[in-house]
């Protein structure tokens, strides 16, 4: 297997030639003339075409997590071809595989395609605008401010582990910051496991709210450690 970052162009080729081939976390291959026959068999099966787009969903979720590790030129003197990023390619591949991923009503591509809306959104703003991203927005969008405190009021009064059951000052702070990021935040309202998990990082361990935006993958494994709740306890942001 390549890892997909790797051979990023041959992907996109397969993809819009609707070519064979076969995916996996790790990464990607072409498929040789005996697996294409075998594909072809068994393409009837909808089973095999929607593991067949979870792989694909997981391959390319993977290769945007290896994104987050690489710098990104923020030089407006330099042209952003010049600079070799990839990440104008990617966000065009990323519409391929997303318009790919809803031929599916298999729960498990549904939630590759939820995945995928996430990192690109991550992409987005972590590149800025003057690398073809976003930019937070600099006003507050009221309307989208005042749903994420009702949801996020509803959400702390299920909380045991939560001390305090009403919205704190930091609270109102977080939810407003994310409000600077419309992109993310209307996926909030949409993604029920990623406004939980949004609002443990926020609201119960008090941590800041960009570093999750932009790096979910690094993110996930700070999570997996168990030292949020450290971290937020005595310096929440000390990520930023």
């Amino acid at each position: 297997m390549t890892p997909l970052q790797n051979s990023l162009t041959s992907f996109t080729e397969h993809l819009e030639q609707n070519l064979s081939f076969t995916c996996s976390k790790a990464g990607w291959r072409p498929d040789n003339f005996a697996q294409r026959f075998k594909n072809k068999i068994f393409s009837w099966l909808r089973y095999n075409k929607d593991a067949h787009l979870e792989s694909i969903g997981k391959c390319f979720s993977s290769a945007l997590d290896s994104l987050e590790h690489l710098p990104v030129n923020f030089n407006l003197e330099t042209s952003i071809t010049s600079t070799k990023q990839p990440f104008a390619e990617f966000l065009s591949t990323a519409k391929l595989v997303k318009n790919l991923l809803k031929t599916s009503k298999s729960s498990k591509v549904c939630h590759q395609l939820s995945d995928l809306a996430v990192k690109v959104a991550a992409l987005r703003y972590r590149i800025e605008g003057a690398n073809g991203g976003l930019d937070p927005s600099a006003s507050l969008d009221e309307k989208l401010y005042d749903h994420l405190k009702v949801v996020a009021l509803k959400w702390k009064e299920n909380q045991k582990l939560v001390i305090e059951h009403d919205l704190t000052e930091r609270d109102l702070k977080n939810l407003k910051n994310v409000c600077a990021y419309p992109k993310y935040a209307k996926l909030l309202l949409k993604d029920k496991l990623l406004r939980q998990d949004f609002f443990k990082w926020s609201l119960r361990d008090n941590c800041a709210i960009s570093p999750l935006i932009q790096f979910p993958s690094i993110c996930q494994r700070l999570k997996s450690c168990y030292i949020m709740p450290r971290l937020g306890r005595f310096s929440g942001d000390a990520l930023t």
